[in-house]
């Protein structure tokens, strides 16, 4: 009767992140590339932006691992929006060409998306900070709006694995 009903698996109770997201990943994502099937952070590894990994999977696990799940998504927002925030500064610069604010600007950003996993974003910020110093700004021409949609990529991309972590713990203490 399950099967006929579309059943085709089981989770323990309460099921462990991993299971959670193997069987979220096998029912809604339906592919999952070639030997990843038991890393349930492979898939956020797969996620490229021209071939730069959206978020680093050791870095959001690490996270994951030393905290607390609504303590960590509390601090993902505030993150995006302090990086949200310094990207008015960083667009003007851009625009003035004042490779000094520009360079200040992007490397604070760097560390703070690389601290949270944005690996697209501190790339696509380093390569800001190398154009300043180099003073080949014509190079990045629109670059601010890049930035800005690697932030709210990454920033979503963060979010949804910490809703399925999140969504994992509240069943659990059920």
């Amino acid at each position: 009767r399950w099967r006929a009903a579309g059943v085709d698996g089981v989770l323990a109770d309460p099921p462990s992140f991993h299971d959670l997201v193997t069987a979220i990943r096998r029912a809604v994502w339906l592919s999952t590339p070639s030997g990843q099937e038991d890393d349930p952070m492979a898939v956020i590894a797969a996620e490229t932006e021209e071939g730069v990994p959206i978020l680093s999977a050791e870095r959001v696990a690490e996270l994951r691992d030393n905290i607390q799940a609504a303590q960590l998504a509390e601090m993902v927002e505030e993150a995006v929006i302090d990086l949200q925030q310094r990207l008015t500064p960083l667009r003007r610069a851009l625009s003035a060409s004042a490779n000094g604010t520009i360079l200040s600007q992007a490397h604070t950003m760097v560390g703070v998306a690389a601290g949270y996993g944005m690996t697209v974003v501190a790339a696509r910020l380093r390569a800001i900070m190398t154009a300043a110093r180099e003073n080949r700004l014509d190079t990045i021409a629109g670059a601010a709006d890049v930035v800005e949609a690697d932030i709210n990529r990454a920033a979503a991309a963060l979010r949804q694995v910490l809703r399925v972590q999140t969504s994992a713990l509240h069943e659990q203490s059920r």
